[in-house]
């Protein structure tokens, strides 16, 4: 059940809720042009203790959150664009392109803009925009 703090941070991100099984609640971000088989954007925050995602929505807009952005099912040449992409910015720190997602850490107020931004290249890449 979404309370009314994390009901706030969707409103104000332009996020929705997202239930992926298992007991497992992100935030996510559905970017526009991007093909189904792609994304969503999942958020997650992070439990301070592990560091891993503690599968709950975040509850502060300065809360530490985990992004992912899986890229296993596109076309070849759509996967080698992004994965060049992504590998191309890792030189400036926490983001990487595994072989089948894009993560980084950030807060939520960092971090929903990043993928944003991150989404309108990701897109220009599977149309081979920039090629």
């Amino acid at each position: 059940m979404i309370n009314e703090i994390e009901k706030s941070l969707m409103q104000k991100y332009g996020l929705e809720g997202y239930h992926s099984g298992g007991g497992c609640f992100h935030f996510s971000y559905e970017p526009p042009n991007i093909p189904a088989c792609a994304g969503p954007w999942l958020i997650n925050d992070v439990d301070k203790e592990t560091l891993e995602p503690s599968f709950e929505y975040p509850t502060d807009e300065n809360q530490n959150c985990v992004f992912s952005f899986s890229i296993d099912d596109l076309e070849q040449g759509a996967y080698c664009r992004v994965q060049e992409y992504i590998e191309s910015l890792s030189i400036f720190g926490n983001i990487k392109a595994t072989d089948y997602e894009i993560i980084f850490y950030a807060t939520l107020k960092e971090g929903v803009p990043t993928i944003k931004k991150l989404s309108k290249k990701i897109s220009q890449l599977i149309e081979g925009e920039d090629e």
